[in-house]
């Protein structure tokens, strides 16, 4: 009855960590088919009680301490599953980001070389812009430059922007979860026309999103992308 409650709870373990790791469901409990040559016959070995007994009290303890290492194991892939959803790699517009690379370029208003802290999504008024990764609304208001903004913390020192919104759906303080739709694009503030300009700092350094947002894209659109940027 023990022995069948160990293997139960590590066929559930291993249903977990199956889920966790994206791998197809393995059943500890069963056996992989197996084959080849016939084995040699061993004579049969007569054992006392107390031996059957020792072996199986044995066989109970190493079936725990699998139990322990599947249980770190499950842990640590949970941790990693975690991290992944607060890393800001989903699009957060259905819409192509070549409009402006990140870094120097010509500023519209000035003609003059300034940094771009971000890059720009060509979308239409009204596309609903989602969270690029779960986390805490930090800021979700007006700003001078920014227009309707909203500023989400994933933990780490991670922010992502949301800028040149025409509504927003959050306010501060607001959790959020990847994908959710936290506002839609505009052109308030310093704009030029309906866009989403997107951020992602760390520290409060600007960062390059197409690092994080390529870390999404399949090997062969991420090079379309990278190079389309580097055309800008």
């Amino acid at each position: 009855g023990e022995m069948q409650a160990q293997l139960t709870r590590l066929d559930a373990l291993g249903e977990r960590l199956a889920s966790l790791a994206g791998v197809r469901d393995v059943r500890l409990s069963e056996a992989p088919g197996i084959g080849g040559a016939a084995p040699t016959l061993m004579p049969p070995q007569n054992l006392s009680l107390g031996d059957l007994s020792q072996k199986l009290l044995e066989l109970s303890r190493q079936l725990e301490n699998r139990n322990d290492m599947l249980g770190v194991l499950e842990s640590q892939l949970f941790e990693q599953a975690v991290k992944k959803k607060l890393l800001p790699t989903m699009l957060p517009v259905r819409a192509p980001f070549s409009a402006s690379s990140f870094g120097r370029r010509i500023d519209p208003f000035t003609g003059q070389w300034a940094m771009h802290e971000g890059i720009d999504f060509l979308a239409d008024a009204g596309s609903p812009i989602a969270a690029a990764a779960g986390g805490v609304v930090v800021f979700a208001g007006f700003h001078p430059q920014y227009g309707y903004v909203v500023d989400i913390d994933h933990g780490n020192d991670l922010v992502t922007r949301y800028a040149h919104c025409s509504k927003l759906f959050v306010k501060d303080g607001d959790v959020v979860a990847r994908g959710r739709k936290i506002a839609e694009v505009g052109s308030t503030g310093r704009s030029t026309g309906p866009h989403l300009h997107f951020e992602v700092r760390f520290r409060g350094a600007a960062q390059n999103p197409t690092k994080f947002l390529l870390a999404s894209v399949p090997p062969a659109r991420a090079a379309a992308k990278t190079a389309a940027a580097a055309a800008e």
